[in-house]
């Protein structure tokens, strides 16, 4: 997917978001922004905070405080969830483990309106460099190349300006 990024400028931001999960804090108030184009690292202890980070900013989470917003509008839950994509979020978005490589790619595909037939799987691998590891397991995919998969077939579905990955 090409954007102009001097026209396709996007903000998405966490304004002292916070989420609780029975009283208890699974992320604690966070702010942090972020515009199309840019890379930006939230690093946090260990814990639940990252994965409640994701789902909050991709709009799969309700926060009990603060506010995200995507372009000035706060909160626009079908905003967020058509313009950002969780990558790879353990226990959320993330393939399981024994699928083979192969078949992650051809549903990735379908997910971003390609035709995920096994020729083009094959010929979108192929292009990757990475043809020899179609049959391989998820779990015995290197995580570059596993994180590199995932994030490029994510961008390439329609309207998806944001990628959000936890623990790559």
């Amino acid at each position: 997917v090409e954007l102009d990024l001097e026209t396709d400028i996007h903000v998405l931001r966490a304004t002292n978001v916070e989420v609780l999960g029975n009283g208890r804090p699974l992320l604690d108030p966070t702010t942090l922004s972020v515009r199309t184009g840019e890379v930006v690292v939230a690093v946090g202890e260990p814990g639940h905070g990252h994965t409640a980070l994701a789902l909050a900013l991709g709009g799969r989470l309700r926060v009990d405080n603060g506010t995200i917003s995507l372009d000035e509008l706060d909160n626009d839950v079908r905003a967020l969830q058509r313009m950002v994509a969780l990558v790879d979020v353990p226990g959320v978005s993330e393939p399981d483990g024994a699928v083979p490589l192969d078949t992650i790619v051809g549903e990735e595909m379908s997910m971003a309106g390609l035709r995920g037939s096994r020729g083009n799987v094959r010929r979108w691998l192929e292009g990757q460099g990475i043809e020899e590891l179609a049959e391989h397991r998820m779990d015995e995919i290197p995580a570059s190349i596993r994180t590199r998969v995932l994030a490029g077939l994510a961008a390439c579905r329609e309207g998806v300006r944001f990628l959000i990955l936890v623990l790559p």
